[in-house]
């Protein structure tokens, strides 16, 4: 199997460190083990979650034994702002943050080398963006750590038709499925500033969703070179 594969090449290798007198074998051998050895993380889970429900997430793991999460509020202008961060300024934001959650979750042991999947219990969140880092040491600041965006809301938006036809969206509630009428909605667009070296968000729209939750997006209208995002509110709720 390929498990007894690895770990046959494991034991050669290391026997090669130990008693070669060839570098260039050795190194070869060294780096064989570091591969086999090496840790390997991701999780899935939707970006949008019902407020104060348990959700699911889907952890592909090898050479983990337990993992570290930490929950976090996010202000709405703070998504934008991390989003221009490497990912050494982000992973030190972040955790000079208060948290809302931390806690530890044991993965299935394994000893194998490969990589297994298993599905873990999430905790709730509230109402807003939050920020969701998993890693695989305790303290999120070496090994490897996954940053993962989630906002929790009762409302749900679908793309029903597509470019190049008049794109139309409906918002939704996302227990019921009912059409969620006259809430506010504005369209924005993102495109490259060439003197600021930045993006630059333009709002092009404002409107409310119609008696059947829709929105309509006019293809012509915008400098039609950036991305486009709705951004829907219903009290302190709100979906993009």
């Amino acid at each position: 199997t390929k498990a007894n594969a690895l770990q046959t090449a494991k034991v050669i290798c290391k026997e090669i460190v130990a008693n070669s007198k060839n570098e260039i074998a050795k190194s070869s051998a060294h780096n064989m083990i570091l591969r086999i050895e090496s840790p390997h993380l991701q999780i899935q889970t939707s970006r949008y979650w019902q407020p104060n429900s348990s959700t699911l997430g889907l952890v592909e793991y090898k050479n983990i034994s337990k993992l570290y999460f930490k929950l976090i509020e996010l202000k709405k202008e703070s998504e934008e702002s991390m989003n221009q961060m490497t990912p050494e300024a982000k992973l030190k934001w972040l955790n000079s943050l208060s948290l809302l959650q931390k806690w530890e979750n044991a993965l299935p042991k394994s000893t194998d080398h490969l990589t297994h999947k298993v599905e873990l219990n999430l905790q709730k969140i509230n109402l807003g963006d939050h920020v969701l880092m998993v890693s695989d040491q305790p303290k999120f600041d070496s090994g490897i750590t996954q940053i993962i965006l989630l906002t929790g809301t009762n409302l749900a938006l679908t793309q029903v038709q597509k470019y190049p036809h008049n794109p139309i969206f409906v918002v939704t509630n996302r227990t019921t499925g009912e059409p969620q009428t006259k809430l506010k909605a504005k369209l924005y667009e993102t495109s490259y500033d060439y003197k600021t070296r930045k993006p630059k968000v333009t709002l092009i729209k404002e409107t409310s969703t119609d008696d059947q939750g829709r929105l309509n997006t006019d293809p012509n209208s915008g400098s039609k070179t950036g991305g486009r995002k709705w951004v829907v509110t219903n009290g302190d709720d709100s979906i993009s």
